[in-house]
């Protein structure tokens, strides 16, 4: 069994999240990870998803939720 590894603050990480992309989207998460000027893609990723303002458009759909 493998050792359990901590990030650099002490968190345990060992939930995997995965997603599909074109090369392109690839090339275009590249550059906008050195630019910003993280190590990794993970912590760009981690910083995007987490502390970025998400605004939900309304649907039919999700009118069916609320009830």
């Amino acid at each position: 069994m493998s050792e359990k590894n901590r990030d650099s603050k002490n968190r345990w990480r060992n939930v995997t999240i995965a997603f599909r992309m074109s090369p392109e989207e690839d090339a275009e998460l590249d550059l906008r990870v050195k630019l910003c000027g993280y190590q990794t893609r993970q912590e760009y990723i981690i910083e995007s998803v987490l502390h970025q303002k998400v605004t939900a458009v309304g649907n039919p759909l999700m009118l069916g939720l609320l009830i």
